[in-house]
């Protein structure tokens, strides 16, 4: 089976991706989580070596990547030049944006702009590309949550009332992840 590697947002490995985990793992995959820095300590460089960590994991895997962790691993996969089989942004910009009393987060945002040639080089190594987002996310505004898939040319995945997928809306599974994954290998 497929490697999955499921890269952490701004703070850390979100609730959904205990779900992943298990259920992707009682199919068979084998699930990988790197150590990507966290919150005030979010920079490209610290996403960088943590992918670097898992490098030999990503061609012929899936990705799933939440939040600012989606542009990092965008960035990535661009760079290093790895062909993943698939990635699923959950949450993902491409641009960075101010969020009102949130100084640490701006910090960790700025880092994340995916360039137009960027997006494009990430759709040549890449041929599956989804991107799940929500009409009443917190943090990402939604001109942003709809321009993602558009740089990275990914199928818009639009699900209603998930929010920003971590904790504050209090999810915990995300069976659509999973099926998009099992009919990929099927």
């Amino acid at each position: 089976m497929r490697n999955v590697i499921l890269v952490p947002g701004f703070n850390g490995v979100p609730k959904i991706y205990e779900y992943f985990k298990q259920e992707l793992e009682a199919k068979g995959y084998k699930v990988f989580i790197p150590d990507c820095p966290l919150r005030d300590e979010i920079t490209w460089d610290g996403y960088r070596r943590a992918l670097d960590a898992l490098n030999d994991k990503f061609d012929g895997g899936i990705i799933v990547a939440h939040s600012i962790g989606c542009a990092m691993s965008v960035k990535y996969v661009a760079e290093s030049s790895v062909k993943p089989f698939a990635y699923i942004s959950l949450a993902g910009f491409a641009q960075p944006f101010e969020t009102p009393n949130r100084p640490d987060l701006d910090k960790g945002v700025a880092e994340t702009t995916v360039h137009t040639n960027t997006g494009k080089r990430f759709a040549e190594l890449v041929a599956n590309r989804f991107s799940i987002y929500s009409d009443n996310d917190h943090i990402v505004p939604m001109e942003l949550l709809e321009e993602f898939p558009m740089v990275i040319n990914s199928k818009a995945v639009f699900i209603p009332g998930i929010g920003h997928m971590g904790k504050k809306i209090g999810l915990e599974k995300l069976p659509e992840v999973i099926d998009i994954i099992e009919k990929l290998d099927n």
